[in-house]
């Protein structure tokens, strides 16, 4: 899942949107793409060296924004 030894964008979108699906995330209480602006959870720490863990993640899943930065998620470097 890597383009010139870099995580794939499209990849990375695409099983997180899986996630999503699999999980009902339009079911979700906070974050899920049709919330509106209820979105506002903390990052999660687990395992991931990012200035954001501890943040708070505010953007709704499936949105325009990067998918690193949908509320609670972190991912390894600033964008993967």
């Amino acid at each position: 899942c890597t383009r010139g030894g870099n995580v794939n964008p499209l990849v990375q979108r695409y099983v997180l949107a899986a996630f999503y699906f699999a999980t009902e995330g339009d079911s979700w209480d906070q974050c899920s793409a049709n919330d509106g602006d209820n979105c506002d959870r903390v990052v999660t720490p687990f395992g991931v060296s990012n200035q954001r863990v501890g943040d708070k993640g505010t953007e709704n899943w499936l949105g325009p924004t990067n998918e690193c930065e949908w509320g609670g998620m972190a991912c390894w470097g600033g964008d993967t």
